[in-house]
């Protein structure tokens, strides 16, 4: 049952870095972008 929470916790976070992805293709903020690609 922990793998199974380890992989809801991932899901969760690709969708979280979804959004955030979006809102930084909408705004073409770059040094955000560089500040998301350090998390993974």
């Amino acid at each position: 049952s922990t793998d199974e929470d380890v992989v809801a916790q991932k899901d969760m976070c690709l969708d979280e870095l979804d959004e955030v992805f979006n809102h930084l293709n909408n705004g073409g903020n770059t040094a955000s972008s560089d500040f998301v690609m350090s998390f993974h």
